[in-house]
């Protein structure tokens, strides 16, 4: 098996057909296609065409109007945990990348104290409304991906109880122009993620590059209204290792802004594989581990952009509190 992806764009796959339901033929080659996917490439683009432009556009304008404020008003959207709120520009080695991350986005109040630093109270319910759908309908699109990979393993029967325990986290995302004095930059250095699984939408702006297993960069290019579904190192423990994260990183060269939002699929408690993808020839990888425990621990000790990284965050957790 590939653990990195060859040196071609990700393969695309087709999800706004009205017919693709559990056990019909679609479905079932569908799965097949995906699990495909993240076996040999860890990533995959999906055409998924039920979320309105309207939706899309409203999401994005409040990105800009919010990344528009002054720097002392983005940094009063704080939170308790690590992983939240206004992370922008503290990250000295990030200097051209500013990010913000809301926790539960499918709650009804999940946007309030992002939008009230920019809305006016006319425009604040609507605005509310068009974050909250594009995040519950992005979160559907989650839930149908990894009902399929569960389905393609033969352990379909631990889905729902699965489901219940996802815990999403939507992070929005600017990197600055690149300019005729710094031409192409990095935005983002190297990584993979600590979810279970990302779905990821840009605006018109590319900049998002894949590692090829000749550790070459692929620049990922997004056919119109596609989302990228990228495997985090959570899915890998899960799968035990059949999938992998991959590394991905963003290069800025465009004249215009690039704005991306993520919505991050992570699970509430223990992550471990399932006893059925346990064999003599596929030994346990990774003992288990409480993912968003992980999460936290990543962003305390800023281990956010190492190769292997949930190698290197289970020693360290395990130096840090040994069991």
């Amino acid at each position: 098996m590939d653990s990195q992806l060859a040196p071609s764009n990700p393969p695309l796959i087709d999800f706004s057909s009205e017919n693709l339901k559990p056990g019909t033929s679609i479905w079932i080659s569908t799965s097949k296609q995906v699990k495909c996917a993240l076996e040999n490439h860890g990533i995959f683009l999906v055409t998924h065409d039920k979320i309105s432009s309207e939706v899309k556009n409203g999401f994005y304008q409040a990105v800009k109007e919010f990344y528009g404020l002054p720097m002392e008003k983005k940094c009063q959207f704080t939170s308790d945990k690590p992983y939240s709120g206004y992370l922008g520009k503290a990250a000295d080695e990030f200097p051209s990348f500013e990010t913000t991350s809301i926790e539960d986005p499918t709650s009804e109040e999940a946007f309030d104290g992002f939008i009230n630093l920019f809305c006016s109270s006319g425009r604040k319910d609507y605005v509310s409304e068009i974050m909250q759908s594009y995040s519950k309908q992005v979160a559907e699109l989650h839930e149908v991906i990894i009902r399929m990979v569960f389905e393609s393993y033969g352990v379909e029967k631990y889905y729902e109880s699965f489901r219940e325990s996802i815990a999403y986290v939507c992070r929005v995302n600017k990197y600055r122009a690149a300019t005729k004095f710094t031409e192409k930059y990095v935005g983002l250095v190297a990584h993979t993620d600590l979810s279970f699984m990302t779905i990821l939408h840009q605006n018109q702006v590319n900049g998002l590059e894949v590692r090829s297993n000749d550790g070459s960069w692929i620049p990922v290019d997004f056919p119109p209204s596609s989302f990228a579904v990228v495997a985090g190192d959570a899915l890998m423990a899960w799968s035990n290792g059949r999938i992998h994260s991959i590394l991905h990183r963003v290069m800025m060269a465009s004249e215009e802004p690039r704005y991306s939002i993520l919505l991050f699929a992570y699970k509430k408690g223990m992550v471990e594989a399932p006893e059925e993808l346990v064999d003599e020839q596929h030994p346990l990888l990774f003992k288990p581990f409480d993912n968003l425990d992980l999460v936290s621990l990543a962003y305390a000790e800023r281990v956010i952009v190492t190769e292997d990284k949930l190698k290197v965050l289970l020693a360290l957790k395990d130096a840090i509190c040994p069991s």
